[in-house]
């Protein structure tokens, strides 16, 4: 499942993220201005 956040959420919740995306495989597309700026997924998603 893709969750969408802010930069400022997702560094403030980075540690948290780090392990969703681990245990359980959520990706995460991270927003600032309202301008998509990075993916963020498990190894070997595209």
């Amino acid at each position: 499942m893709e969750k969408i956040i802010s930069a400022t959420e997702a560094i403030r919740r980075f540690s948290e993220i780090l392990n969703d995306i681990k245990y359980r495989g959520e990706s995460y597309t991270i927003v600032r201005r309202g301008k998509k700026v990075a993916f963020i997924c498990p190894v070997g998603v595209p």
